[in-house]
């Protein structure tokens, strides 16, 4: 069984089509590129000002957002959070963000 692997600097990300104003950004799932059946991992690229969508709750599962470059807002029900390169948020299971 070969090891799929994807590296976070250099892997390839694809151009999403949305056609809402402020959420242009590139992806990469990394489920369905590692051959992964159950893991909802994404890596995404944002230029400044964009969003991946809009405010949104995490009803069964908890999402973390690492920060690799940049900076990211992130806003949840608490306020506004700013993640720096290296920090992780973590949006438990019934929060909301964007």
């Amino acid at each position: 069984m070969a090891m799929e692997t994807f590296n976070l600097f250099k892997g390839e990300t694809d151009e999403t089509q949305s056609t809402t104003p402020g959420h242009r950004y590139r992806v990469a799932r990394l489920g369905s590129k590692l051959g992964g059946a159950r893991l909802g991992m994404s890596v995404y690229d944002l230029p400044p000002g964009e969003a991946i969508g809009p405010y949104h709750f995490e009803w069964t599962d908890e999402e973390w957002l690492i920060a690799l470059d940049g900076r990211a807002t992130v806003r949840t029900p608490e306020g506004e959070h700013m993640v720096d390169p290296g920090r992780v948020l973590i949006i438990e299971a019934g929060g909301g963000h964007v």
